[in-house]
């Protein structure tokens, strides 16, 4: 990372990239002396009972559950990460999950980092809080309903619709699209998932949100 030049002085103009991700993985992997993958299977999926999340793709190929990815003209698209790249690309994507799963951390994100069931407390709130808490501007000025000012926390964007804060993030690999969110206020949260190499932009997700208000 010491090599790697910046593209602009540091808050100089927003610039998403994931190799900090990816050198966060490498941090806890260090300091907890485990896997990233580990870590987060003994500390967040499995107090969750996120039974069905999982970082391998053989592991989670096993019940033919796994879906395959498509491009829009119908052709298939090979398994993105495989098992040998989970390590170097874990920190910035490679979570194996289905909405059920999605659902559980969503819950518990906004209940305060409480886990319904067992009203035990998986997440700090402080920790949550810091994480949703915008630190960096990536618009500045509000250009309408689809283009208030939106900021970027530590893995989530924060913006509003119609005066309600919603907080989001999109991902995506080639032949998987995704938009997770939450709307605190409304104790709502959002989970979509494509197996299609179309990606789904922020416009749609606040759309749909929007028709919900």
């Amino acid at each position: 990372m010491r090599h790697l030049c910046s593209s602009f002085e540091l808050r100089q103009q927003w610039s998403y990239n994931n190799q900090m991700y990816m050198l966060g993985s490498y941090i806890i992997s260090k300091y907890a002396r485990m896997t990233y993958p580990r870590f987060a299977m003994e500390r967040i999926f499995h107090r969750l009972n996120m039974t069905s999340t999982m970082f391998s793709e053989s592991e989670a190929s096993k019940d033919g559950k796994l879906t395959q990815s498509w491009t829009k003209f119908k052709r298939r698209i090979p398994t993105w990460f495989s098992d040998e790249q989970v390590l170097l690309n874990v920190g910035a994507g490679g979570v194996i999950s289905n909405v059920e799963d999605l659902t559980q951390w969503l819950t518990t994100l906004i209940n305060s980092g409480i886990y319904p069931p067992t009203n035990e407390t998986v997440i700090p709130e402080s920790v949550i809080s810091e994480v949703t808490t915008n630190h960096a501007v990536i618009h500045g000025k509000s250009s309408g309903l689809f283009g208030s000012v939106m900021g970027y926390g530590m893995g989530w964007m924060r913006t509003s619709l119609k005066g309600h804060e919603i907080v989001y993030h999109t991902g995506g690999i080639p032949g998987f699209s995704t938009i997770v969110g939450f709307m605190q206020n409304y104790r709502s949260v959002d989970i979509v998932f494509s197996d299609l190499s179309v990606p789904l932009t922020p416009r749609r997700y606040r759309g749909a949100s929007i028709g919900r208000l």
